[in-house]
């Protein structure tokens, strides 16, 4: 599927992405797990560390995001992005 020059993956076809991704690379397969199943971002995804996650409770802590187009002497780590709500 296209949008504004963007391609998506279908719904359906999710599965068998996934299936492939752990076939390949279990990491990638975790990685992209998370992101669909939490809606969190790629960056928000790749900053985590495991004092974020807390298996127990089963909750996952989002306090950081990778920037992944940082300037070379730029911060590695920066801000999340505000959740905006409509009211």
């Amino acid at each position: 599927m296209k949008k504004n020059n963007l391609e998506y993956i279908k719904s359906e076809d999710i599965p068998k992405f996934l299936r492939i991704a752990r076939q390949d690379n279990y990491i990638y397969y975790i990685f992209f797990k998370t992101l669909i199943e939490t809606g969190m971002r790629e960056g928000e995804a790749a900053a985590l560390q495991r004092k974020d996650i807390d298996l127990k409770n089963r909750t996952i802590t989002i306090n950081k995001s990778l920037d992944f187009q940082r300037e070379p002497d730029g911060d590695l780590f920066g801000n999340t992005k505000p959740i905006i709500q409509n009211e």
